[in-house]
């Protein structure tokens, strides 16, 4: 982006105005909300090029998702989740610790996006296997090179602010 404000390069590369680029963005801004007028256009304009209704992912699904691992990594650990010592982590279970958490019940959509993020084999109940295996990738996920496996944030990586965009 330059000073104008203008996309000039696209993953390094120089934006190629005949190229048609694949990006994710809130379906609504297409239709007019937030009132971004050349988005609105370039819908009008180009309208069979656009996907089916049915083909979209609700921008809600996509923020669930996309945080459902850290809710979990700040839950507890598998013993303190399964109240009921049988093994598994039941939707009743995750409701009590997500209720504890915020302090309110947790939503329907809330509920079945933790469970499927963990739930390997969808019997609808998080195994003390299932839960390991997703700390343990969690846990690798978060440690940075060089950590000696201590997780947290790279202190070298770049912050989200207005210096980076």
């Amino acid at each position: 982006v330059d000073d104008t404000h203008t996309v000039t390069h696209i993953k390094g590369s120089p934006l190629n105005p005949d190229r048609i680029y694949m990006v994710a963005l809130p379906r609504n801004l297409l239709s007019g909300f937030c009132n971004i007028t050349p988005l609105v256009e370039w819908a009008a304009l180009h309208a069979a090029m656009m996907p089916d209704e049915d083909s979209y992912t609700p921008a809600l699904n996509l923020v669930l998702n996309h945080n459902a691992g850290d809710v979990w990594m700040r839950l507890g650990t598998f013993d303190q989740l399964d109240k009921d010592g049988d093994g598994t982590i039941d939707r009743g279970e995750l409701t009590l610790a997500i209720q504890t958490k915020l302090g309110r019940k947790p939503s329907d959509i809330l509920l079945d996006t933790m469970i499927a993020t963990l739930d390997v084999n969808k019997d609808g109940v998080i195994s003390a296997s299932e839960f390991k295996a997703f700390t343990e990738r969690k846990r690798s996920e978060m440690c940075y090179p060089g950590s000696g496996g201590a997780v947290g944030r790279d202190p070298d990586a770049p912050r989200l602010s207005k210096d980076v965009f």
